[in-house]
């Protein structure tokens, strides 16, 4: 039996490289649905990949919206198991994120509603086994995603372990259900050469050190050149220009005007803001304090937005939690260092925080070290210090199912109701080494080592204006350069996943 594999493409990008791989050492039958604007000349030219067929997702969307049809949108709904509201909210276009466009109920409908015809048009002409897919951050893609596995085709996603410089291949099992990111194989281990290892904590807290330092070189790489911001900006002012970019839903309300106007004012912001948080902002604690720490996630971000929607009001969650504390006891809220890229948040934010009384503001720059080794309890929605507190011998409790909360240290809360008892029963709670290590080994028998964030820093600064744009076109000998020269990392990429695919299509 041919496999049938459906990939969604998104600009020259390690899912492409990853793609090429694949086709070069299988016979896997490949279909793409490709989301690009300026890079669509990439695809019809490049020949590193012979599509059986292909489509452009952007061309489903008509220039003007039209009435939804609420009767399909209905059906569809019940038939598929999938709440189109909830996957509107979850995305930056739709929310209060957008600063150029505010779309109205019916406009929202009108774009499902193009999506989901053109999406069942594909699924039902190609029937494709599997989905590959990069870890959704936008309905779009989470919308294909939803409805492969309703009909039961498998998708996999590549996604990063949160232990170390390893990443996983997911996938889901359970029609209709999407996968949770970070999800584990309900087999212990496929890796019968793979010997478990025993930890101390202060080795696992080593070894996580390696994606931190890593995540360090991302950040000091990702949108900090100014000659890249210069040279991106000159490119995107042109796009604008073209009639066709405000076909595409996502860049309406965008013109030249507009735009200077946001990144004037995101430049004030950023710098204003990162003034009012060395000012107010904690750059020490107090040793004797007894505390409980909330790390504060990246705002956008898919992992609050996605896999937590109920949660994802950062600061209705944090006086939740002051509200529940024992009376000797304060909450620490360190604010995201890659909140940056946002300019920070508004100082209204900062301040509803700092008018807490039993709450403290901790500065971007303080060390997570620091914190881990002297709170009593890591709250957090879904975040990865949430693991790395079990490697400190801490407790945790997570709003949201995670790839972690499986560990006996780790509580689960499904309504702030329970918060005031968790926090209690979390403050007794033991972190036994040995848990820790059942589910570390099980985690690196499922996973493989890849430096994922080396891997986008090169895309970024090679291709990307260091991260600044995107929606950009590449040349195809400069990719072409490009994959040779990576090619030991699209290899392994490509040998995971095909490890993978077969696998599954002998089950």
């Amino acid at each position: 039996m041919v496999v049938k594999i459906l990939i969604w493409l998104e600009g020259f990008s390690p899912q492409f490289a990853n793609a090429k791989s694949i086709s070069k050492k299988t016979d896997y039958d490949l279909y793409a649905i490709i989301n690009v604007n300026r890079a669509k000349p990439f695809y019809q030219n490049q020949k590193f990949i012979e599509f059986k067929k292909s489509w452009y997702y952007r061309d489903c969307f008509k220039k003007k919206f039209k009435d939804p049809d609420l009767n399909y949108l209905s059906k569809f709904e019940k038939e598929y198991n999938i709440s189109l509201w909830q996957l509107a909210y979850s995305d930056i276009n739709f929310n209060k994120f957008n600063k150029y466009y505010r779309f109205s109920a019916s406009q929202i409908l009108s774009i499902f509603e193009q999506e989901c015809r053109f999406f069942e048009e594909v699924l039902d002409e190609i029937n494709p086994n599997f989905l590959l897919i990069r870890l959704t951050d936008d309905q779009g893609s989470q919308l294909l995603q939803q409805m492969c596995n309703a009909r039961g085709i498998r998708t996999l996603t590549q996604e990063f372990s949160r232990l170390g410089l390893r990443e996983t291949i997911s996938s889901a099992h359970e029609q209709g259900k999407i996968p949770e990111p970070g999800s584990l194989e309900t087999v212990n281990s496929h890796k019968k050469n793979e010997t478990d290892k025993k930890f101390t904590f202060e080795e696992l807290q080593n070894y996580s050190q390696k994606y931190v330092k890593q995540e360090s070189v991302f950040r000091e790489n990702y949108k900090t050149s100014k000659l890249n911001w210069l040279k991106g900006a000159i490119q995107y002012l042109k796009m604008l220009n073209d009639p066709k970019y405000n076909t595409y839903y996502v860049n309406h309300g965008k013109n030249i005007a507009s735009v200077i106007k946001n990144e004037s004012s995101f430049f004030l912001k950023k710098k204003s803001m990162k003034s009012f948080l060395d000012r107010y902002a904690k750059w020490q604690i107090n040793p004797n304090e007894k505390f409980v720490y909330f790390p504060l996630q990246l705002e956008p971000e898919r992992t609050l937005l996605i896999p937590a929607p109920f949660y994802s009001n950062q600061l209705d969650v944090i006086s939740n939690i002051a509200r529940s504390l024992p009376i000797d006891f304060k909450l620490y809220v360190k604010e995201h260092p890659m909140q940056v890229v946002y300019a920070w948040r508004d100082s209204s934010y900062y301040r509803k925080i700092l008018d807490l009384p039993n709450v403290e503001l901790i500065h971007p720059d303080f060390s997570n070290k620091t914190l881990l080794e002297n709170c009593s309890v890591v709250i957090t929605i879904t975040g990865t210090l949430g693991l790395e507190a079990s490697f400190h011998g801490k407790p945790t409790i997570v709003f949201s199912d995670t790839v972690y909360s499986e560990l006996p240290s780790v509580h689960r809360i499904a309504n702030y109701e329970e918060l005031q008892m968790a926090i209690k029963k979390s403050l007794k709670q033991e972190v036994k080494i040995d848990d820790v290590n059942s589910f570390v080994n099980r985690i690196m028998n499922n996973s493989f080592e890849f430096d994922n964030e080396t891997l986008q820093v090169l895309f970024n600064n090679e291709f990307y204006y260091g991260g600044f744009l995107f929606d950009h076109d590449v040349p195809i000998s400069k990719a072409g350069e490009f994959l040779d020269k990576y090619k030991e990392f699209f290899d392994k990429l490509a040998d995971e996943h095909i490890k993978k695919i077969d696998r599954l299509s002998s089950l």
